[in-house]
């Protein structure tokens, strides 16, 4: 059993992992940036298929 101070790194770590982007986020916002606001989109639903189908 883990003790109250490893459980406290644990979270603490699992919770840095959980807010920390991506590469997905870096190539929508490229994407965005370079094409606009329909590619943005377009690139947002590519990734979102994709985490359906290929998990």
């Amino acid at each position: 059993m883990l003790d109250s101070n490893a459980f406290t790194v644990y979270l603490f770590t699992a919770f840095l992992l959980a807010i920390t982007p991506g590469p997905g986020i870096f190539y929508v916002a490229a994407r965005t940036l370079s094409g606009g606001r329909s590619e943005g989109i377009a690139s947002s639903l590519g990734m979102v298929s994709a985490g359906c189908f290929m998990s």
